[in-house]
């Protein structure tokens, strides 16, 4: 395991910050919602270009969907093309477009303003700006001759056609409440960080005292083997509440972290935390030999649970299948949890299926440590 340790760790954050492709350039595509008010033939153009783009992926709604599906946390902004897109194109007047966008994904929406002014420039750009120029020419002064053309489209090509696209963009999500995006996010992932580890460590003390025969005097008592898991359980959950309210008083007291946005689904969070980080830790435990072999298990899944999930790298960074496999850890919901709660201001019934899906983890884990833990103790009892 110290061997296997930093292979596993170069070779995940290698692949991470490599990219999806050979060359290390390419993200996962971006999900970018589109809403196209104008629905002309030159805005149908570009979203047609944005769309075949191979760093997007568009998906079209109307303007009232795509900014409840951004409040809700589902995208990160949508692209709106107002009426009179294709008029103001014409008119060489400023172009009716605006990105909506929710600003805990200010680093993506960077991103996003690149790729968007390069599709505008591949549709609308010189090739527009020169025809529109050309036919102008002609209209007034007739046929002009080649030269004449060649030297328009030089000083076409001589014009800085970033200064003529400005995309506005104005954030919706977090607004209603000045609220730390960047404190949300410390809490959040320090905090289950150092549970997972904290209650992984108490687990293994079981281990310990299989080792050191305490078990087997345990045994000799009215105690039967379940009694022993539930009563560590206990003292780890609550380790885990302390160590947790500790966190929340001090980001309290020195930060003024307000937890009374929504004080019911906040509560309802970190129970459903501390019993996810209870079964976590007690089913590594259960499925360890020894305490030295369970210590470096939980090292490993641990850190690689923490990058893929949220807490050291942004998602947005990480290949497509990176993400996909970040459902599959503690630290994302608890993350996105938070964010509901204290950014988004979700409701309590959309917070809900994430803190559920956390219960049903924890209290999955907790049955396949019990039976895994019963199967030992019949091995020793044997013995």
């Amino acid at each position: 395991m110290s061997l296997l340790l930093p292979i596993v760790l170069i070779a995940l954050f290698g692949f991470i910050l490599k990219g999806n492709t050979e060359d290390g350039n390419s993200l996962s595509p971006i999900k970018l919602l589109v809403c196209d008010e104008d629905v002309s033939e030159i805005s149908e153009a570009v979203i047609s270009v944005l769309d075949s783009s191979e760093n997007l992926e568009v998906v079209q709604f109307d303007c009232a969907q795509s900014l409840d599906l951004i409040n809700r946390g589902k995208y990160i902004g949508v692209l709106i093309f107002h009426d009179g897109f294709q008029d103001s194109l014409e008119l060489n007047l400023p172009l009716p477009l605006e990105i909506k966008y929710d600003r805990a994904h200010e680093l993506e929406l960077r991103l996003l303003q690149s790729l968007i002014t390069k599709s505008l420039l591949d549709t609308i750009g010189s090739k527009i700006l020169s025809g529109h120029v050309k036919s102008n020419v002609e209209s007034m002064y007739g046929k002009v001759d080649p030269e004449m053309l060649r030297l328009i489209d030089q000083l076409n090509a001589s014009i800085n056609l970033d200064d003529l696209i400005v995309l506005r963009t104005s954030s919706i999500v977090g607004e209603r409440k000045k609220i730390n995006l960047n404190l949300i996010q410390a809490i959040a992932g320090t905090a289950v960080i150092m549970l997972l580890f904290s209650i992984t460590t108490h687990a293994t003390s079981i281990i310990s005292e299989k080792e050191n025969g305490t078990i087997n005097r345990l045994l000799c008592s009215p105690l039967n083997p379940t009694n022993i898991l539930f009563g560590k359980m206990l003292s780890a959950f609550f380790i885990a509440a302390c160590q947790l309210s500790v966190m929340i008083l001090f980001s309290i007291a020195v930060f003024n972290f307000d937890i009374t946005v929504n004080f019911p689904a906040f509560i309802l969070l970190v129970f459903a935390t501390i019993i996810a980080v209870t079964g976590f830790g007690f089913f590594l435990a259960a499925i360890s030999n020894t305490r030295q072999q369970a210590e470096n298990l939980s090292t490993l899944v641990i850190i690689v649970m923490s990058a893929i999930g949220g807490s050291m790298v942004p998602l947005f960074m990480m290949p497509e299948i990176m993400e996909k496999f970040a459902f599959f850890t503690v630290n994302y919901w608890v993350i996105q949890s938070f964010y509901d709660i204290f950014w988004r201001l979700l409701p309590f019934s959309e917070i809900l299926p994430r803190i559920c899906i956390l219960l049903i983890t924890g209290v999955t884990l907790i049955i396949f440590s019990i039976v895994l833990f019963r199967k030992n103790i019949n091995k020793i009892v044997q013995i």
